[in-house]
C-alpha cells in the first residue's frame, strides 16, 4: 500500500513538472531567479565602485562590507 502511494505521488509530481515545463512556468521562474541574481551582483559591484570613489574611510569600509555580504549571500 505504501509503495503504491509513493509511486502515485512520484507520477503526480513528474506530471506536474512536465505540465509546468510545457506551459513555460519553469522557464519564466528560472528567468526571474537569474534576474534577481544579476540584481544582487550589480548591487555588490555598485558598492565596490562607490567605495573606490569615496574619501571617507568609514564609508569605504561599510561599502566594502556591504558588497562582501551581497557576494556571499548565495553561499549561506
Amino acid at each position: 500500500m505504501v509503495n503504491c502511494s509513493i509511486s502515485l505521488l512520484t507520477q503526480g509530481f513528474n506530471s506536474a513538472l512536465k505540465i509546468a515545463e510545457l506551459t513555460g512556468f519553469i522557464n519564466s521562474l528560472n528567468v526571474k531567479i537569474d534576474r534577481l541574481n544579476k540584481t544582487e551582483l550589480n548591487s555588490g559591484i555598485k558598492h565596490l565602485k562607490n567605495s573606490e570613489i569615496t574619501n571617507d574611510i568609514e564609508r569605504k569600509k561599510n561599502l566594502c562590507r556591504s558588497s562582501i555580504r551581497v557576494f556571499y549571500k548565495g553561499y549561506e
